[in-house]
């Protein structure tokens, strides 16, 4: 991936979400289209694509899939089932930048669904870089799930 983006589109099934992210691209003289949608079907939708078309970086950031330890099961399906879906609508080379924000999710159980929804998409992962919150987002050490926010960067090779 080099240079600036030729197009970047922002989807989101929550319009108020897409009103604040208008107003924030805005601001920041961003060129962005944004799309009333829920993640899944436009995936699905450009994973049928050309490979040309389809982009090069995707950025996964869903809300809390689980909110305890009843959903976290359910949770962790909904991210092998999210980034399944994201690899196979991205080509060889791109690079996935999936995130977490439920507390109940640790960084291990995220790599481990992202380990899933590879295989599934018959993808091959490297992963480069592995985030959380800053420095403002202190974690209390009895509390791991205060580590509530995670974001995992990798490369997309085709197997």
């Amino acid at each position: 991936v080099r240079g600036k983006p030729v197009e970047v589109t922002g989807v989101d099934l929550d319009e108020k979400a897409i009103e604040v992210a208008k107003r924030n691209a805005k601001l920041n003289q961003a060129r962005v289209r944004f799309v009333h949608s829920d993640a899944f079907p436009y995936l699905r939708q450009i994973a049928g694509k050309p490979l040309e078309q389809r982009p090069e970086v995707l950025v996964l950031d869903p809300p809390k899939l689980a909110r305890d330890k009843k959903e976290k099961e359910q949770g962790l399906r909904k991210y092998v089932d999210l980034n399944k879906v994201g690899l196979e609508a991205m080509p060889d080379e791109g690079v996935l930048c999936t995130c977490s924000c439920s507390g109940v999710v640790s960084e291990e159980d995220l790599l481990d669904a992202l380990r899933t929804a590879a295989a599934r998409a018959g993808s091959l992962l490297q992963v480069f870089h592995i985030s959380g919150a800053a420095a403002d987002h202190p974690v209390a050490l009895h509390t791991p799930e205060s580590r509530y926010l995670k974001a995992i960067f990798a490369r997309v090779r085709r197997a």
